[in-house]
């Protein structure tokens, strides 16, 4: 009976895959947000990975809207490195790829809705 009470779970949850291109190696950390409040936070986010790779999977994420934000964390101390000006000094990037001037995007710019198995493109920057 219990596999029965997951099985609809189950059924309205996709994977998200999360493809991005780097020149460089090492350590990606990759956040998946589904709320504006927590957009952009290390610490507090829908889910999140540390990969080595330049992709990851999210497996079993319920239908519904998200936002991505990955950055390249070249030291390893779980932050995005910025200089004395909040300039970041590691590369990053956003889903929807939206550009970056003067500030960082807002969860609106870079929400995407999620009702399907889908890949995403992210541009390292």
């Amino acid at each position: 009976m219990k596999k029965l009470f997951f099985l609809p779970a189950l059924l309205l949850s996709y994977d998200l895959e999360v493809k991005f291109k780097n020149p460089e190696s090492g350590e990606f950390r990759i956040a998946l947000y589904k709320t504006e409040k927590n957009f952009r936070s290390t610490k507090e986010y829908f889910r999140s990975k540390v990969t080595f790779k330049n992709s990851y999977t999210f497996r079993g994420v319920p239908s519904g809207i998200y936002a991505v934000a990955l950055f390249h964390d070249k030291n390893g101390n779980g932050e995005l490195d910025k200089n004395f000006f909040g300039i970041p000094t590691e590369d990053y990037g956003f889903s929807n790829n939206p550009r970056v001037l003067f500030s960082a995007p807002d969860f609106d710019e870079c929400k995407f809705e999620l009702f399907e198995n889908r890949s995403l493109d992210i541009e390292v920057k």
